[in-house]
């Protein structure tokens, strides 16, 4: 199964929620593979604490993938935003 989220729609948080809950619910039977060209998707993924496990490539299209792996003692902790604080003004 292929899924990803459209362009227009990203940088919305889209892509962290659904990770997010397949990660948390099925993070040891996941197997994920990204086109090595696409350093957005794998900056994001390396972010979420995901590993390379192993780079391949195509015969028929001769491009070349990353397969990424949970670590053996994987546990998913989602990234908690810590509120902006605003500079006090002083008078």
């Amino acid at each position: 199964m292929r899924i990803g989220v459209r362009a227009r729609c990203q940088r919305q948080g889209i892509g962290r929620k659904l990770m997010e809950y397949l990660l948390v619910n099925y993070s040891a039977h996941l197997s994920l593979d990204v086109s090595t060209d696409n350093q957005q998707a794998i900056s994001f993924y390396h972010r979420l604490g995901l590993i390379i496990d192993r780079t391949y490539t195509t015969e028929e299209d001769n491009v070349e993938f990353a397969s990424f792996a949970t670590p053996e003692d994987f546990v998913y902790r989602p990234r908690t935003r810590t509120p902006k604080i605003e500079e006090a003004k002083i008078d």
